[in-house]
């Protein structure tokens, strides 16, 4: 019983921050940007979680702060100033794949978009004309 407590624990705060910050971010920008923008924190955060974990360290899932970005707690220090530098990188790298699928996916989802909103047009032109 105290793991599955533990682990609700775990889980309240990211669960709580993330959605507060989505909030904030979908009231002052919409919600399309605070989509993007918590997934691309999101990725960031994991970038340093994973590294961190595959070191053998303790580590806490991200924890956001509206407006400010977010953070991951490590429970121990790196072993090594390499361990550390790989951490540190971890997310900004991470971050640059899902900046990359980004600037890859616009372009195809901006044309998706085109094409389905000239079909809509049509299906309302010929309603129109019904």
């Amino acid at each position: 019983a105290a793991s599955e407590t533990d682990t609700s624990v775990h889980l309240f705060w990211p669960i709580v921050s993330a959605v507060v910050s989505f909030a904030a971010y979908w009231l002052l920008l919409g919600w399309q940007f605070g989509l993007g923008f918590m997934a691309l924190l999101l990725i960031h955060e994991m970038g340093h979680f994973v590294v961190i974990r595959a070191k053998g360290m303790p580590a806490g899932l991200p924890i956001f702060i509206p407006m400010l970005g977010a953070f991951v707690t490590m429970r121990r220090a790196p072993a090594s100033v390499r361990d550390e530098a790989e951490i540190a990188l971890a997310g900004p790298l991470a971050g640059t794949v899902g900046g990359v699928i980004c600037l890859i996916a616009y372009p195809i989802g901006k044309e998706l978009n085109l094409r389905i909103g000239d079909e809509l047009a049509e299906r309302r032109k010929g309603y129109a004309a019904a």
